[in-house]
């Protein structure tokens, strides 16, 4: 087959393919009720009319963001570099659809349909998949900071996450948290392998797309986090309650903002059957490690 030929066959499957018009629309939450209290994330169903004439659903992710940056720059430069250097894995982000600046809304691929699912919040990540989340995180890091070498983005651009960029949410979340400090049992047992898995990860991804600057070392990065334990370890006590819970309604994210933290926490969470176990064990090494001169 040559190429001309080749050329129209393929054009003539895309437009086949192709969304011709929409024929309905409906949105509905994504999520149930607790789930998600930071923005609003709507699943759209379309029933679409394809270029071939055929009728089928397509389903998108909609949801409300300040920005849509990291999604149509840096995970579009992030594809990129994978195709340079023929990494043939899975990408670690969703397709980025669109970004509608008058509603602050992107669409983006529904991974639902892709067979992906959420694993239960009050269950939490085992072993084998806390594994496969930090694998991904490091290949994620070393993948920005050599778009970062490379000049395509700059750490400058972009704030940090607003929890950590904002002092009143993050007055909020010592406030209303300080004493409600958990972190899942797999954590507690498996902290300093984690911590190699993500060592390992980044290192590895670091060399594989030819990063030429100085790569941290494992007792580099565990230092950091050593530094950053009282904070880590206090944001884990506003949230982890409230993410094992059985209860839909944890907190009211609006009343904890503008009471500064005072009100808007569901203290009834912390009565939960099995809550006391659960976030026993980091109350008492936090009280141990960074309270005990107080006595």
């Amino acid at each position: 087959m040559n190429k001309e030929v080749l050329e129209v066959v393929l054009k003539k499957l895309e437009k086949e393919s192709r969304i011709a018009s929409i024929i309905d629309l409906q949105s509905v939450p994504a999520l149930p009720k607790g789930e998600n209290t930071t923005s609003t994330i709507l699943r759209v169903t379309l029933k679409v009319i394809l270029g071939n004439g055929r009728q089928a659903k397509k389903s998108f992710i909609m949801k409300q963001m300040i920005t849509e940056g990291i999604y149509s720059v840096i995970h579009k430069e992030m594809t990129y570099l994978m195709e340079e250097f023929e990494d043939t894995e899975e990408t670690l982000w969703c397709k980025f659809i669109h970004f509608d600046p008058h509603s602050s809304s992107i669409l983006l691929e529904d991974l639902k349909v892709c067979g992906y699912s959420l694993v239960p919040r009050q269950k939490g990540l085992d072993l084998d998949h806390a594994i496969l989340a930090l694998r991904g995180l490091g290949k994620y890091h070393g993948m920005a900071k050599v778009l970062e070498e490379r000049g395509i983005i700059s750490k400058d651009e972009y704030k940090p996450w607003f929890w950590l960029n904002d002092l009143k949410p993050v007055k909020c979340i010592l406030y209303g948290g300080i004493s409600n400090l958990a972190k899942p049992t797999v954590r507690r047992s498996n902290y300093e392998f984690l911590l190699k898995t993500y060592h390992d990860s980044l290192v590895r991804t670091l060399d594989k797309f030819g990063f030429t600057g100085t790569k941290p070392t494992l007792e580099e990065i565990t230092d950091t986090m050593k530094r950053v334990e009282l904070f880590g370890l206090t944001f884990f006590a506003a949230l982890h309650p409230s993410i094992i819970c059985s209860s839909t309604e944890a907190f009211d994210i609006e009343l904890v903002l503008t009471s500064e933290g005072e009100k808007g926490f569901n203290e009834d969470i912390l009565r939960e059957p099995g809550m006391i176990e659960e976030l026993g064990p980091d109350i008492t090494d936090l009280v141990e490690r960074h309270f005990s001169a107080l006595d």
